[in-house]
């Protein structure tokens, strides 16, 4: 499809009373001193088809104003057009009107409002009839690509890169690997997993996120072991000792038993012995027993108490991390604020000259060609410096905007993070309270009937035993001896439980030891698979590069930064001769827009009228195949003057 403006005319639009503008299709030039009204006409060809003027503001001032800032009341401001849209004429007419209404009571008429008429081909429409005939022709984003230099480099970058893969094509991952010579490549495959390359780059980050927590939590949980394991002892001599000391426990017992010389006072003395032994027996099996549950339980609730207190370092890590991200919001936000109001500032500030010079000799009046060459140099110096404010402070601004995205995207991940924490928390310690429980109710079991059965056998025999016996001195020497191996052999029990609880110690310090050889051996393997990402990247954007920029004539692309620690970041800039497009003059700034609008014309299959502001710095302007309008600041022209294009 093919755009052609034939003529343009405005009526009280923006202080222009009445003026018409037909290039019939063709390129031309309008010159004009400055305030003569060249970017009214672009305005006003905006507002005609979209509502808005060149700086994409909807809310900007229309009516013609008076001397001191009023609106001029009763007047209509009327903008119209006519088209050709490939060897059709499309005319469109847009009127804004003051609504004036007469109150009941009231001699006069009161201003009320505004009301906009609509026109297509001098039919009177609604609005929606209007925008859906201008969409129906071509649409505002579109529009604004093929009609304005400078647009599409004032997209974000990712939008800007979106729309270049588009024209030019993507490229698969096989094409990628079998262009770039990489043999390393061919593994991507393996790695990836069924995932893109920046998911596989996520999910690669966030596990060596993980092993790298482990890992340094690992040393710390070796350290408490070594610090609470029991000193080592042998157990061969603990184990002889305890079999020596209670075979002499025994035959302490028997040689009392011994000592009795009445028959049946010897035979109620061999009852209580077995009834005895067959105590100890059944109490230590139940020990055994009893002590293993109670021990598993307690272990168990250590462990649990240690995972939970490092669930709570991990809640402190991420509550400090969150505040510190909240607070560089905050102050990127406020920097933001500060420009905008730069910019505003700066983008206000005109232009001013004094016309009248006089030469510093003779204090003569120079002549007019030397006034209008000093006013062409200053405001040429005055809207370079300008440009340049404007261009940094923007810069400055999004380089804040990508800070405060990258700060919520942690924040927001900190949030799940905290979340997930929390909840882990809660579970642990209601699995504590239960194996606290648990364990409450084991240590409060009751004593087994059998063990009551046999105590209270005993005691019967005691009681006979003791009923019988007059003389006692001969039984106290062997009671105290005896009395002497049982605690000897307590101790050596413990001794030999504190060697067993050793023993899982040192165990466990090897699987955290092998667990961390494990885990930094994983870490090394997700760094290279993360390489080979990279370099696959690196690939990748070279090949796209080099698709992307043989389709331009000037402008080269730079779709990827290198970091300093040698990861890749995507990016897309505009360069002109190694230079960015934020750093390029005016002119090369508007070649270079023309350049990239040649291409979107082909990719979208339209061409529009091209208009250029401050066209006059550019000299030889970048050959395009549709029409182009060029607005050009002239001291000569105290007027608007049109030409064709090129005289």
């Amino acid at each position: 499809m093919k755009i052609g403006l034939s003529e343009l005319r405005l009526k009280n639009f923006k202080g222009v009373l009445a003026y018409s503008l037909r290039p019939d299709g063709n390129s031309i030039d309008v010159l004009g001193d400055n305030e003569t009204g060249k970017t009214t006409l672009l305005d006003g060809f905006l507002w005609l088809l979209f509502n808005k003027d060149s700086q994409g503001k909807s809310l900007f001032e229309v009516k013609t104003l008076a001397p001191d800032g009023s609106p001029i009341h009763n007047l209509d401001h009327e903008v119209s057009a006519i088209f050709d849209v490939d060897g059709n004429p499309l005319a469109l007419r847009k009127v804004m009107a003051e609504d004036w209404t007469k109150k009941r009571g009231s001699a006069s008429a009161e201003f009320t409002g505004h009301k906009t008429a609509y026109f297509v081909d001098d039919v009177p429409v609604s609005e929606s009839q209007y925008k859906a005939k201008v969409a129906e022709t071509i649409t505002e984003d579109v529009f604004r690509l093929l009609t304005d230099p400078r647009y599409f480099p004032s997209l974000h970058w990712e939008k800007q890169r979106a729309t270049l893969l588009s024209i030019c094509g993507e490229i698969s991952d096989a094409e990628v690997v079998e262009l770039s010579g990489i043999e390393d490549l061919a593994k991507l495959a393996g790695i990836l997993g069924g995932h893109t390359v920046d998911e596989q780059r996520k999910i690669i980050a966030a596990r060596r996120k993980k092993i790298n927590d482990e890992l340094q939590q690992i040393p710390a949980r070796i350290d408490e072991l070594n610090s609470i394991i029991p000193a080592p002892a042998d157990l061969g001599e603990i184990n002889h000792d305890l079999a020596n000391t209670t075979q002499e426990r025994i035959f302490l017992e028997q040689d009392r038993q011994n000592s009795e010389n009445d028959g049946g006072m010897a035979a109620l003395k061999s009852q209580l012995a077995d009834k005895k032994a067959s105590l100890r027996v059944m109490e230590e099996d139940i020990r055994k027993k009893t002590g293993a549950r109670i021990a598993g339980v307690q272990a168990e609730i250590n462990k649990r108490t240690a995972a939970l207190e490092d669930l709570k370092r991990v809640v402190e890590r991420i509550e400090r991390k969150a505040k510190a991200d909240s607070r560089d919001i905050e102050v990127a936000e406020n920097s933001i604020e500060k420009l905008k109001a730069q910019w505003y500032a700066e983008d206000e500030t005109v232009f001013c000259f004094e016309d009248t010079l006089s030469c510093p000799t003779c204090k003569q009046p120079l002549p007019e060609d030397q006034v209008a060459a000093a006013r062409a140099t200053a405001l040429e110096a005055f809207n370079q410096v300008k440009g340049d404010v404007l261009a940094n402070i923007n810069n400055s601004g999004k380089r804040l905007k990508a800070s405060v995205e990258a700060y919520q995207k942690d924040l927001e991940s900190a949030k799940g993070d905290w979340v997930i924490a929390i909840e882990s928390g809660i579970e642990i310690e209601n699995e504590i309270a239960s194996l606290k429980a648990d364990l409450a109710i084991m240590e409060a079991e009751p004593v087994p009937a059998g063990i009551t059965a046999a105590q209270g056998e005993i005691e019967d025999l005691e009681k006979k035993i003791a009923a019988g016996v007059s003389d006692k001195s001969g039984t106290e020497k062997l009671d105290a001896e005896i009395k002497e191996r049982i605690d000897r052999e307590r101790e050596l029990r413990a001794e030999l439980t504190r060697q067993e609880q050793r023993i899982k110690f040192m165990d466990r310090i090897k699987e955290l030891e092998a667990s961390e050889k494990a885990l930094a051996a994983e870490y090394e393997a997700l760094e290279a698979a993360l390489h080979l990402i990279d370099l696959f990247t690196v690939a990748k954007v070279n090949v796209l590069e080099e698709r992307i920029n043989s389709r331009f004539a000037i402008t080269k692309w730079k779709l990827f930064d290198k970091q300093i620690n040698g990861g890749i970041v995507e990016t897309c800039v505009a360069t002109h001769k190694g230079v960015p497009y934020p750093s390029l003059n005016n002119a090369a700034r508007i070649n270079v827009g023309m350049d990239i609008i040649n291409i979107l014309s082909e990719y979208y299959g339209v061409t529009a009228p091209i208009w250029i502001d401050n066209a006059e710095s550019v000299v030889s302007l970048q050959k395009t195949g549709g029409q182009v309008i060029r607005l050009m600041v002239s001291a000569d022209h105290p007027s608007l003057t049109v030409r064709q294009a090129g005289r």
